[in-house]
């Protein structure tokens, strides 16, 4: 989901999230979290918890991204970013395409990154290698189309959400609604520092009721809630 700059900065430094995703979360997350260049020297640790731990290849790999980030063409360096990872690490698809997306978001001096290859991409299987000039166009336009459409969404819920803060009486429910605001999904136990679990439960139970968040798991139990 894209989100604003400001959006990410209570998740300047985020715990790392459980679980076998968590490496393909951490690096999005970084990439919206600010521009890459100032932060390029965190790639050889991002690429190495993606799959590429072989001694010297995420520095190597962090190198040739940068290379390809300096091309005179934002495609040319979306190119050469996929075909740098899929030189040496084919299998690992989750590395090759945020590769392409930091590259791009570096080459266009962005404030921070938005994931256009991986929205625009096809659904399921992929042969990356044969993506030529003219269908990383597509997929760029493609994946900057969902871009725009998911802000629209996002931002007619957040609109939703505030408009239904000065009715909230529990306390510390406009944090809450902050950080509902913030983040992509919270859990009871994500406002446990802000609100007591009882009454943060009675808090997210009333904003769905309010169709102001969604229950985002259909579960009886370790239930998420976002926009």
């Amino acid at each position: 989901m894209v989100r604003r700059r400001e959006d990410f900065q209570e998740k300047a430094t985020p715990a790392p999230p459980a679980g076998p995703a968590a490496p393909v979360l951490g690096t999005h997350l970084w990439l919206a979290g600010g521009p890459p260049a100032p932060r390029w020297g965190e790639l050889p640790a991002l690429i190495a918890a993606l799959g590429a731990r072989s001694d010297g290849l995420p520095d190597a790999l962090a190198q040739a991204l940068a290379t390809a980030a300096a091309l005179p063409c934002p495609l040319a360096a979306v190119s050469a970013a996929l075909q740098a990872v899929l030189a040496v690490r084919p299998d690992r698809s989750a590395l090759t395409v945020w590769a392409a997306d930091t590259a791009l978001a570096r080459w266009l001096g962005w404030p921070f990154g938005l994931p256009l290859v991986s929205l625009g991409l096809p659904r399921g299987s992929v042969d990356l290698a044969a993506l030529d000039g003219a269908t990383l166009a597509a997929v760029v336009l493609r994946g900057s189309a969902r871009a725009l459409d998911h802000f629209a969404l996002l931002g007619h819920r957040a609109a939703a959400l505030q408009a239904v803060r000065p009715r909230l009486r529990a306390r510390a429910a406009g944090r809450v609604v902050d950080r509902l605001l913030a983040r992509d999904a919270l859990s009871v136990a994500g406002v446990r520092d802000l609100i007591p679990e009882r009454a943060a439960r009675r808090l997210f139970d009333r904003l769905v009721a309010l169709g102001a968040v969604r229950e985002l798991t259909g579960r009886s139990t370790a239930r998420l809630y976002g926009l």
